[in-house]
């Protein structure tokens, strides 16, 4: 929907140097231009609107008095000549201004404002190319053209390329009795309905739908329905604004496509109904379009719920999915400047809500920065017009929406990104790059040219406040350097407890425990037996070795003497059979499992380990010293280079220490990168950082390789009491600026969440 709602940008309280330029025109006011009144928290403004090209101008009663006396028949000289000699009328009063009659500045912006949305007629050639500047302060401002395009050609951007298809005008008048049907009290109710059977439906069916749409919703099938289905939502919530203003007798002749981002999306312009008189006319055309959808989300709803799985199922469930989501965080959402803005502006009776809002901001910090109070600058230059004055109970509003606007539009158009580059790594680098223009460099760069230029005017002008400003620019280097200076750079990794490779009891063979020798808190040395094993297998073999080694042995010595070359074979063969022999010798000898160091046995479960068959390398328990504990952490591969190549000093918290962080030194780290996690405890499912795969029901298996690290406490404790436990270790990075290190945090998330793991291939629909 097109709502412009736009304030004339009245007045900036320097003179200007431009009134030569247009001192011999004689403007007036076109003939289709229509005029509303309207009354807003107790002040009366007027509505230009041109029918025409849906261009509206909203002036208060000052700036009226200006627009209203341009006839053609007086050049503007004449005109501003005219009121300054005027007495002040009551409706300078109404507007909240003082006595004074308006300067040449300000008769100059309201004619500027009016030529930019084609409201004027010349009788000469109009040179506005150099006036209208600082004074432009249009919700939406369009350029003077005189090429004869229409309206919409001028509000293309970049990311949306508007282009008009057809007057629905005579559709409109045909199904105009559809409209009084659908906005009446019944349609009210009848929607009201449908919206408590939908929150029903969703609230029995919010763990199935949870379940589909996270198997569902990113795969092809789902994406290319979507896509498809989009453009169609919108032609539907585009039609419920065009019934709406015509509902109240309003007319919209432009309807076409809008290139968002090269998807094809449909559009009506409906500024018509800013001319609308009273203000739930205009809340009920800004809330047409969120009723729309949330109807067609409704009944894609219980198409999904009812139908079997198929297309007709697929497409209810991504008409309800794209619905809601297109209708709660965009259309509905009145930080965004769509349908969800123009209702809260309309209900409150806050016009021009975010333009108005940025003009307080940027007011304030020229008034902070010139070391200017609001009296004295009114004592400098008492304007007897304002373009948006403060209303009663507005100024709360004006303070906090701009920046919860910007951080919402920030933090939605990195989510998109994000989810882009889930999809397609380039498309979310291409996001994110657009993201960081739009959201940060560019209204950076606006804000920093706004300071200085508006220091160096304030540092020139003579007086005590020269100081006042010199020590407010200070202020502001200050914040400016703590963004360039260096700041302490830190990574912090979860680890655990992690016992030694030499402290660990493991079988070097499988087999049956035969004996227990020590029991579980015992004190051992190093080589004392700790279990022994009884491996039948082994015994067999041995057997079957000896038998084949003596047999060897047997042939050697019979063909001694007589054949020589089958003496040399059969020495070879007894000597391949006394190797294996011995192998399986030290494979027995392996059956005693001893300590490879003294310390005290944690043996769990000792008990039963008496006739259990247990594997090779099975861990089976610990010999713990009081040596210090060391730290076994995963780190992400990209990580790693910039850990060891910078890391200076290193610490440890335990879970269960109190008191400052423990000095530690890095001991190893593995070879390779690896996906297998040493323990689940690390995972995001057991309460780690590492992502797994969804496929691993034991949680170890990583979806991007890791580096395992050693990392060693400076202080001696006793291991088994700490084993296992949670840990954190942070990684000093030396010192970089603050940007440096929130641009390294992005690069390194977009890294791993654009390059995602091949996701689960769905079993059944």
């Amino acid at each position: 929907m097109v709502q412009p709602g736009l304030d004339a940008a009245l007045f900036n309280p320097l003179s200007s140097p431009n009134w030569h330029r247009v001192a011999g025109l004689r403007p007036r006011l076109a003939e289709h231009v229509r005029i509303v009144r309207q009354w807003v928290r107790g002040q009366r403004w007027y509505v230009l609107q041109d029918p025409r090209s849906g261009q509206s101008c909203r002036l208060n009663c000052a700036a009226y008095e200006v627009a209203a006396r341009l006839d053609g028949q007086r050049d503007l000289h004449t005109l501003w000549e005219m009121l300054d000699a005027r007495p002040h009328q009551a409706t300078m009063a109404e507007a909240g201004s003082h006595a004074e009659p308006p300067t040449q500045d300000e008769v100059l912006q309201v004619v500027t404002q009016l030529q930019q949305h084609q409201m004027l007629r010349f009788d000469g050639e109009a040179d506005f190319g150099t006036v209208a500047g600082p004074g432009h302060t249009a919700e939406t401002p369009q350029a003077s053209r005189s090429d004869g395009k229409p309206a919409s050609a001028s509000r293309n951007t970049l990311l949306a390329w508007r282009i008009p298809l057809l007057d629905p005008q005579p559709w409109l008048d045909r199904h105009q009795h559809l409209a009084h049907r659908v906005f009446s009290r019944m349609g009210l109710w009848l929607w009201c309905l449908l919206m408590l059977g939908m929150a029903g439906t969703l609230i029995t069916q919010a763990e199935a739908l949870r379940a589909h749409a996270a198997v569902w919703m990113h795969t092809p099938r789902y994406l290319l329905l979507a896509t498809l289905c989009y453009p169609l939502i919108k032609a539907w919530h585009e039609a419920a604004h065009a019934l709406a203003v015509r509902r109240w007798g309003g007319e919209v002749h432009e309807a076409g496509l809008t290139l968002m981002m090269l998807m094809p999306v449909p559009y009506v312009d409906a500024s018509a109904a800013h001319g609308f008189g009273q203000p739930y006319q205009r809340a009920v055309v800004s809330a047409a379009g969120i009723m729309a959808e949330m109807s067609l989300a409704a009944v894609g709803l219980w198409c999904w719920l009812l139908c079997e799985p198929g297309w007709p199922r697929d497409i209810g469930f991504v008409g309800w999915f794209a619905g809601c989501l297109s209708t709660l965080l965009f259309n509905a959402n009145p930080l965004q400047r769509l349908d969800g803005y123009h209702l809260l502006t309309d209900c409150l009776q806050l016009p021009n809500l975010a333009t108005r809002s940025q003009q307080w901001w940027h007011q304030h910090v020229r008034r902070w920065l010139s070391a200017q109070d609001a009296s004295s600058e009114a004592a400098a230059r008492p304007a007897p017009i304002h373009s948006a004055p403060t209303a009663p109970g507005e100024a709360p509003w004006l303070v906090t929406y701009a920046p919860l606007s910007w951080l919402y539009q920030g933090l939605v158009w990195f989510g998109m990104s994000w989810w882009l580059g889930s999809i397609s790594p380039p498309l979310g680098w291409a996001g994110m790059a657009l993201t960081v223009w739009m959201c940060l460099l560019r209204p950076g760069w606006h804000w920093l040219r706004e300071i200085w230029q508006t220091w160096l005017w304030a540092s020139a002008s003579a007086g005590a406040r020269r100081a006042q400003v010199a020590r407010r620019a200070a202020c502001l280097l200050v914040v400016l350097l703590m963004l360039v200076l260096p700041w302490p750079d830190r990574v912090l990794v979860q680890g655990l407890v992690w016992a030694p490779d030499e402290s660990l009891v493991r079988p070097e063979v499988e087999g049956f425990v035969q004996t227990v020798h020590q029991a579980d808190g015992a004190v051992v040395q190093t080589g004392d037996p700790l279990i022994t094993l009884h491996n039948p297998k082994l015994d067999a073999e041995r057997a079957r070795v000896a038998a084949k080694l003596a047999q060897a042995e047997q042939g050697s010595f019979g063909f001694a003497g007589t054949d020589s070359a089958k003496a040399g074979q059969a020495g070879d063969e007894a000597q391949r059979w006394q190797a294996e022999l011995a192998r399986i010798d030290d494979q027995r000898a392996a059956l005693a499992v001893r300590a490879h160091h003294a310390g005290r046995l944690v043996l769990p479960h000792a008990t039963d380990l008496p006739g259990r068959y247990v594997h090779r390398g099975e861990l089976l328990g610990h010999v713990l010293d009081r040596s210090a504990p060391t730290i076994r952490v995963a780190v992400a591969e990209s990580e790693v280079g910039r850990l060891q190549a910078t890391s200076h000093d290193l610490t440890v918290r335990l879970s269960t220490q109190d008191g400052p962080a423990l000095p530690a030194t890095l001991l190893r780290d593995s070879i390779a990168a690896t996906r297998q996690l040493p323990s689940a405890a690390l995972s995001q499912d057991m309460g780690g950082q590492i992502l797994t795969d969804p496929k691993d029901e034991h949680h170890q298996q990583a979806l991007r390789p890791v580096v395992l690290m050693d990392v060693q406490v400076q202080q001696r404790g006793t291991q088994g009491e700490r084993l296992g436990e949670r840990a954190w270790v942070r990684f000093d990075l030396g010192l970089s600026p603050l940007p440096m290190q929130l641009w390294r945090w992005v690069s390194r998330r977009a890294v791993a969440d654009f390059h995602p793991a091949a996701p689960l291939s769905p079993a059944a629909h």
